[in-house]
């Protein structure tokens, strides 16, 4: 019951953001998580480290940004470390498969 409370939740907080076709996908896990398998073209930033390294990846504060990490937790911490910065465009895609069921649902 709480994946799919969560899912329902993403995809709320997706269409409330209206996340383009082509957002920045940020992974927020540790290496060793993403050596285990990542969403394609998503960049690796741990989310304790994504102050520090969100502008090697964008400055533009109206960028749509998905994080996501292994259940949630630690997306949320980041997104809202992000907003935090003013990125006004951040959502939570809570883990790596529910990012890619996404993404993919827009090709």
């Amino acid at each position: 019951m709480k994946t799919i409370a969560r899912n329902l939740i993403f995809l709320f907080s997706l269409f409330a953001a209206q996340v383009c076709a082509d957002p920045i996908v940020i992974d927020v896990r540790t290496p060793q998580e993403w050596n285990t398998g990542y969403v394609e073209d998503a960049h690796l930033i741990q989310w304790r480290e994504i102050h520090d390294k969100i502008n090697g990846v964008t400055t533009d504060k109206n960028a749509e940004i998905i994080v996501y990490c292994a259940a949630g937790v630690r997306a949320e911490r980041a997104k809202r470390i992000l907003e935090g910065m003013g990125y006004t465009k951040v959502v939570n895609g809570v883990s790596p498969q529910i990012t890619e069921d996404y993404l993919n649902s827009l090709k």
